[in-house]
């Protein structure tokens, strides 16, 4: 397994030709496959990814951890340049994701609606544990054993009759099997590294069988 980092917040040393944002864009090559782990807030992730040589076009999948724009921003770019690779994420919140804060201005932090809109047919939300390409799987059932990060107080979602905090229940677990050994990946864990482990280690035992869910907004 080779994983690249495409994008995230710090500026590469050695490198000052490659962009820094805020947001996360690992590029995953696995075995016969290659994956993007999220896909940055922005078009940067792809001006990276060319400079480091990676081709999106052979991209065959996409897995996005949860539906915060630092993390999906870089969609509408990835589907101008790959017409191929489906996106697997957890359906989308029912309302609209907000930072706020007591002493800073809200701002909206979702993905941009009309990009989940479009090329429909490419989205597969995922509801249960899925195989998405061989010994890459998807979980979704994360528990609150552990406690939560203490930055998701500022973190909510907006629907018509208020404000609720945002409990995360659009935010997955990666894991590649691979030589008997297991990786996990997150994005930002807002359920907490913990819980998403302790998600993990009972199914990490039996090799899950492949089966997905999907639906178009």
């Amino acid at each position: 397994m080779k994983i690249t980092t495409l994008i995230e917040n710090t500026p590469s040393g050695n490198r000052v030709a490659l962009k820094a944002e805020h947001g996360l864009s690992l590029h995953i090559a696995f075995g016969n496959a290659s994956l993007l782990f999220d896909i940055g807030a922005s078009a940067a992730f792809s001006e990276n990814a060319e400079a480091l040589g990676i081709d999106l076009k052979n991209v065959d999948a996409v897995v996005l951890s949860h539906h915060h724009y630092d993390h999906g921003g870089g969609l509408k770019r990835f589907l101008s340049l790959n017409q191929r690779a489906n996106i697997y994420l957890k359906r989308p919140p029912d309302g609209e994701l907000y930072f706020k804060s007591p002493i800073l201005p809200k701002r909206y932090v979702g993905l941009e609606s009309d990009v989940l809109q479009a090329c429909t047919e490419r989205y597969i939300f995922v509801d249960r544990l899925t195989e998405i390409l061989p010994d890459v799987f998807i979980i979704t059932d994360i528990g609150a054993t552990h406690p939560k990060p203490q930055g998701n107080k500022n973190l909510h979602i907006k629907r018509q009759n208020g404000w609720t905090p945002d409990i995360f229940s659009h935010e997955l677990v990666m894991v590649i099997r691979e030589n008997d050994e297991i990786v996990l990946f997150t994005g930002c864990a807002h359920n907490g590294v913990l819980n998403m482990i302790s998600a993990v280690e009972p199914r990490s035992a039996d090799r899950p069988s492949r089966r997905s869910s999907s639906a178009s907004t």
